[in-house]
């Protein structure tokens, strides 16, 4: 739950009273995401807030609520309401009424990611298995691991052609590595020359 004062969600312009809209807007938790609720259950995030307008007082309230009608199908409402106090109790405005609905095509699991994950490591090839214990350990998934010492552009190599996974060509969107060279063709030389890894 969010509380606020003299901020939270705007209703439109065509919504509701112009006098009860506040000032700004506190921003919601809420991100667009994938997922879908589970069946039966229930997500609620509400907003309570006072516009000031005029040296007087609306206190409102919106917010999400959602709830998992089935397990790749959940749907809601995010409702606006303002109360105003010229009058008490009497100057009741209501803005935007959304309805939600969103349906999950996909569901991504440990044994069902996309995209995939290779490690490589300079690890020797007589570590690798207890590395690999090590991963597993910690829960941390991955579709194929290429230890070995040294230059590690052979074995990224590996992984763009797609044989590290036992398929064609890959696309590899990011590189993840607290050293320089973690990253393709990189080398301390770029450092001394000033230039960032990742930035044009």
């Amino acid at each position: 739950m969010t509380v606020g004062t003299g901020r939270g969600p705007q209703p439109s312009s065509a919504g509701g009273n112009s006098a009860a809209q506040p000032s700004a807007n506190v921003g919601m938790m809420l991100a667009s995401n994938a997922e879908a609720l589970p069946k039966g259950h229930a997500y609620v995030e509400p907003y309570f807030f006072d516009g000031i307008s005029g040296g007087k007082h609306h206190p409102g309230t919106s917010g999400f609520y959602q709830y998992g009608l089935l397990d790749n199908w959940t749907v809601g409402m995010q409702p606006f309401f303002s109360v105003g106090t010229a009058r008490f109790n009497r100057d009741i405005a209501m803005g935007d009424f959304k309805l939600l609905s969103q349906v999950r095509l996909n569901h991504f699991t440990p044994e069902r990611r996309v995209p995939s994950i290779a490690v490589v490591t300079n690890r020797s090839v007589e570590q690798c298995p207890a590395t690999e214990e090590v991963l597993k350990r910690w829960n941390l998934a991955y579709d194929a691991i290429l230890c070995g010492s040294g230059d590690k552009n052979p074995r990224f190599e590996r992984v763009r052609s797609g044989e590290a996974f036992g398929s064609g060509p890959v696309e590899v969107v990011a590189y993840l590595g607290d050293n320089i060279n973690d990253f393709p063709a990189a080398s301390q030389a770029l450092r001394k020359k000033g230039v960032h890894v990742g930035k044009p």
